[in-house]
């Protein structure tokens, strides 16, 4: 049996309402799983936009591109995370940011909105653009190529303030 972690957090320094605290959640939880629920520290992996530090401490970008939780990199994270999974691994993801709601983007029938969660990427990013938020539809996805028999533990709710961004 396998376990593996995703740990995203997003504090969006680079915005006028970011958030204080998204990031050392993500650095918590990442430890809570290693400490109390048996992941190996290899197998546990954190994206985030500024180091860890105390609430009100100056703010301390992170420079690795590999590390930031761009849509790109939590999507590929995400394929790291299930990667190769079989029946009895555990995996989890907790994403701790901002989730929005965005005009309907996937065309599915409904309320004319879709759930999202706001990566990190460049400020010049729309909120409503397909190309800067992860849909919750696309979440479900990548959730639906874990075999039968492994368990998920997801966590994409936002720990900040809900926006609500679109029409």
């Amino acid at each position: 049996m396998v376990k593996r972690a995703l740990c995203v957090g997003c504090n969006y320094p680079q915005r006028t309402l970011g958030l204080a605290g998204a990031v050392n959640d993500a650095f918590l939880l990442a430890e809570c799983v290693t400490k109390h629920h048996g992941f190996d520290g290899d197998n546990v992996r954190i994206l985030h936009d500024v180091e860890p530090g105390p609430y009100f401490s100056e703010v301390r970008r992170v420079h690795d591109a590999e590390k930031l939780p761009t849509r790109t990199n939590i999507l590929r994270q995400l394929q790291w995370l299930t990667r190769d999974t079989r029946a009895g691994d555990v995996l989890f993801f907790s994403f701790s940011g901002l989730g929005l709601l965005v005009g309907d983007l996937d065309g599915h029938p409904g309320d004319g909105f879709d759930e999202a969660i706001l990566p990190a990427d460049p400020a010049d990013a729309t909120a409503s653009s397909p190309k800067s938020v992860i849909l919750a539809s696309d979440l479900h996805d990548i959730v639906l190529g874990i075999p039968e028999g492994g368990v998920a533990h997801l966590r994409p709710a936002s720990l900040g303030p809900r926006r609500h961004a679109g029409p």
